[in-house]
């Protein structure tokens, strides 16, 4: 099994395992189905036609290069991934159509050469560099509260934490743990994927406390609509996601505005933000200035910032070097 991982496929330059390869399969998936969803908004608006058809190439190229990668990885198309309520055999056929007229030349093999982690000028990102933050951008945007939260804690619960956390990002699906209030530990729970499900008793639990999750694979994108609504159904005092890149925090705000008080407000506002700051890195990767991967994450670094600005919701991040490597990694 560890040689048939190994052995892989070459890709556009790049050599993937099997597992590094259904990972990407999954992070096109995820992709499209966030175009999707841009469609479906886009189209509310008759007026704005120039966002529909940017969402409907975008969608094109993004299908194109999830069929061309499974292919050349053996892997099956698993379109049920990527179904969308409200997107069917009219949206797609609008889409195909509008790409073929676009005067836009874009060619998915140029999307994919720039895999490895790049910002928008070009220049390789570290996941580990503590250079990160400058790269993407000032994330404290709003006062991070120290009297709660992991701040809280000892420093023997916090690096038992952050121990926990390093080695999750290397965990091949999404993992949660919950710590009470003074950093102990409650129960940690395993998805058969990228999500996990909890039971109304376990959400319960989450009153007061923390809930630290890793994002598997080469995704180094930080919260999801489902993640602030988390924060917000169960009352947690901070929600935290373990990346390659380090670490994204968010803490409870003072009062959740009536404007995002349900999973589906917050949606709305959410997408609403992505299709004006997300299209910016959506169309450099179009120009071929990054990859799909890196539109994605940083796109949605830049969504979720703006939205906690917006909103006063207390949000950061931390570097794995700024975490201080050293002092954890003794604990694995």
């Amino acid at each position: 099994m560890r040689q048939d991982n190994e052995k892989g496929v070459d890709y556009e330059g790049r050599h993937y395992t099997k597992y590094e390869a259904t990972q990407r399969q999954r992070q096109l998936e995820r992709s499209i189905r966030k175009q999707k969803r841009r469609i479906l908004a886009a189209e509310q608006n008759p007026n704005d036609k120039e966002r529909l058809q940017q969402a409907q190439i975008k969608y094109q190229v993004l299908d194109q290069e999830y069929k061309r990668f499974s292919k050349a990885a053996g892997l099956r198309l698993q379109h049920e991934r990527m179904e969308m309520a409200g997107f069917g055999a009219k949206q797609a056929r609008a889409a195909d159509k509008t790409a073929k007229e676009s005067k836009v030349s874009v060619n998915p093999q140029e999307l994919t050469k720039t895999i490895d982690k790049t910002n928008h000028i070009g220049k390789k990102i570290s996941t580990n560099s503590k250079n990160y933050k400058k790269e993407i951008g000032q994330t404290d945007v709003v006062r991070w509260d120290e009297s709660r939260g992991v701040k809280s804690w000892r420093e023997d619960k916090k690096k038992r934490l952050i121990s926990a956390e390093y080695a999750s990002v290397r965990e091949p699906v999404e993992n949660d743990i919950l710590y009470d209030a003074n950093g102990k530990r409650i129960f940690r729970k395993k998805g058969d994927g990228s999500s996990v499900e909890f039971t109304p008793s376990q959400i319960k639990q989450m009153r007061g406390g923390v809930l630290t999750h890793n994002h598997p694979g080469a995704d180094y994108g930080c919260f999801s609509p489902a993640d602030i609504d988390m924060l917000r159904e169960s009352h947690l005092a901070e929600i935290r996601v373990a990346t390659p890149a380090g670490v994204f925090s968010m803490q409870r705000p003072k009062r959740w505005p009536s404007s995002i008080n349900c999973l589906e407000k917050i949606r709305d506002v959410y997408y609403d933000i992505d299709n004006t700051i997300g299209s910016d890195y959506w169309n450099r990767a179009l120009r071929g200035e990054m990859s799909i991967l890196d539109a994605n994450n940083l796109g949605q670094h830049a969504v979720v910032e703006e939205m906690c600005k917006r909103y006063g919701i207390p949000f950061k991040f931390d570097s794995w070097d700024a975490l201080g490597k050293e002092s954890y990694e003794s604990i694995l």
